[in-house]
């Protein structure tokens, strides 16, 4: 919690919303990876990410992606969201 220059507390809210195309390539995803990494280094108190990732291949119930594969885009979604404490 920070303080105003009056010295009353508040907290900031950080609000944010994505949609992946389906299309996307690998510089969107690696955009889309850095947007998520920022998001979760700033110095909000709350934050809140919505959106539609748009990737048919991932179980949303157990974050797996079809082949596992640590090369794959989707694998790359969700660490990028294991990294950041994003459920």
């Amino acid at each position: 919690m920070d303080q105003d220059s009056a010295g009353k507390n508040y907290d900031e809210f950080l609000v944010g919303c994505i949609y992946r195309s389906p299309e996307s390539d690998n510089l969107n995803n690696e955009r889309l990876q850095n947007l998520m990494r920022k998001a979760s280094q700033t110095s909000s108190t709350y934050e809140l990410m919505v959106g539609d990732f748009k990737s048919p291949n991932i179980d949303w119930n157990t974050w797996k992606t079809e082949g596992d594969s640590t090369d794959g885009e989707d694998y790359k979604i969700v660490e990028s969201l294991r990294d950041g404490y994003w459920f």
